[in-house]
Formats: C-alpha cells, structure tokens, sequence
C-alpha cells in the first residue's frame, strides 16, 4: 500500500516534526538548566520520546519526498527555552501540558487522515497522538503529585522502535 498524503496531512507531518524539533531543544535545555536532579532527569526522559518522535517523523517525511522546513522554529525555541528557563516546577509542567494540548488538537485529524494510509506511516501518525497525549499524562500527574507521573512516556518510550 503506497502512502497518498494531501495537503493538509502534509502540513500537520511537517508541523509535527517541527514540534518534535521544538521539543528536543527546549527540553534538554530546560532540562540543564534545572537545579533538581530529579526535575531534569523527568525532563531528559521525555526529550528521549521527543528524539524519536523527531526521527520516525524525518524518515516518514523522507520517505515520502516531503521537504523538512524548519520555518522560525528554531527561534521560537530559543526565545521560550529563556522564558522558561528559571520557571519553578508546576508552572513548567503547566506550561508544557499547555503546550501538548493544543498539539494533541492540531494533530487529532491524523488519525482519520491516516485510515488507508501504509501501515508503517499510519503507524507513525498514531504515535504523533499518543505521544502528545503521553506527555499530558505526565504533566497532569506531575501536577496532582503522582509518583508514577511517567508511566506512559516511559510505556509509549518501550513501544516505540529506537532510531
């Protein structure tokens, strides 16, 4: 089955790999820049998911002849990785579950999109979803003080073929 994306389908891989992009940056440095050990390590497991998100992204993009454009993306990253840099905790995990919800918004129609799609591309766009929801779990739990607050970054992390 071959893969056929139009327009719209293509807009949203490229946005999504540009999140993914976003997404490594911001969070390994906001991850370096934590003075909680713990708070850092929480962050560097979801940058591992970030990473490859980015990679299964950028061979689908590949493999479909889809020009990756970086837009203003890594500017917006810089300039919300220093608004963010010195946030305490909460409003962190606030401001990134903010953030993975209206992702998870934007990249909902993928499911339908993706229906006839080639299975290994359909799989990919499902994962775009399930890791946005992944990382709302994770920012949710942290918020309600829940010690297992990764469980399914880390579950989705084990699923998820390494690049």
């Amino acid at each position: 089955m071959t893969t056929e994306i139009n327009e719209a389908a293509t807009q949203l891989l490229v946005k999504a790999w540009q999140g993914e992009v976003y997404g490594v940056d911001v969070y390994s440095a906001l991850a370096d820049s934590r003075t909680v050990a713990l708070e850092a390590v929480k962050l560097r497991t979801v940058v591992a998911l970030e990473v490859t998100m980015r990679h299964q992204l950028a061979e689908m993009l590949d493999s479909l002849g889809i020009p990756k454009d970086l837009g203003d993306i890594t500017e917006v990253a810089e300039r919300e990785t220093e608004e963010q840099r010195h946030s305490p905790w909460l409003d962190l995990m606030e401001w990134i579950g903010a953030d993975a919800q209206v992702a998870l918004a934007d990249y909902l129609p993928l499911e339908e999109m993706s229906a006839n799609w080639d299975p290994d591309d359909r799989a990919v766009a499902l994962e775009v979803i399930a890791h946005e929801r992944a990382i709302i779990s994770f920012c949710t739990k942290e918020l309600a003080g829940e010690i297992d607050s990764l469980a399914e970054v880390e579950a989705l992390s084990r699923s998820t073929p390494a690049e």
